[in-house]
């Protein structure tokens, strides 16, 4: 290859940036086979110059998303999603990254909705999707139920009859002492 890396410094570009609308075929299997290879760093400074030379090209957008999702740079990666998204809405891996950005952002319904969209336009390729629509199910229910209190006495079943035992009940109480005596003298 005619790259060297320094740091995360790429010494070359792909050719004839300005000319066409799409990188050529050798620059995208170089970024892919690093994402491939889990170089994420590698692959991520690829898809970076893949998307500042070719801004428009969606699958670079999708790419870089899912570099930044490995990276755990979850803000960019939804950025990114976004951006081919805003491109392409009928990309469905561009729905599916935005849904994974959402997830791991903690947003399960605004990552639900992409996944939904992504089913959508995936067609009979939708079972990724529906799993990750599970996962925000799944999250949403825990978030549900952890803010609701259990009406089904569950909860009671955990606690004891009489909290504080140390105390005994009034019941059992010593009876109360006799009133005392009215004071003898006025003052």
């Amino acid at each position: 290859s005619s790259e060297a890396f320094v740091g995360r410094t790429l010494t070359r570009t792909p050719r004839a940036m300005s000319k066409k609308s799409e990188p050529d075929a050798e620059f995208i299997a170089e970024a892919q086979e690093a994402y491939i290879d889990e170089d994420w760093l590698k692959a991520l400074d690829l898809y970076d110059i893949m998307v500042e030379g070719y801004p428009k090209y969606v699958p670079g957008w999708v790419h870089r998303s899912a570099c930044n999702l490995k990276l755990g740079r979850h803000n960019d990666a939804l950025g990114d999603a976004a951006k081919a998204v805003k491109l392409d809405d009928t990309n469905p891996k561009a729905h599916l990254r935005k849904g994974m950005a959402f997830f791991e952002l903690g947003e399960a319904e605004a990552a639900r909705m992409c996944f939904e969209r992504g089913a959508q336009l995936n067609g009979s390729g939708a079972k990724v999707y529906g799993e990750w629509i599970k996962k925000c199910d799944d999250l949403i229910l825990g978030a549900i139920e952890s803010a609701v209190p259990k009406e089904d006495g569950a909860a009671d079943a955990a606690k004891p009859e009489n909290p504080r035992a140390d105390i005994p009940p009034a019941s059992a109480a010593a009876p109360a002492p006799a009133a005392a005596p009215a004071p003898r003298h006025k003052h």
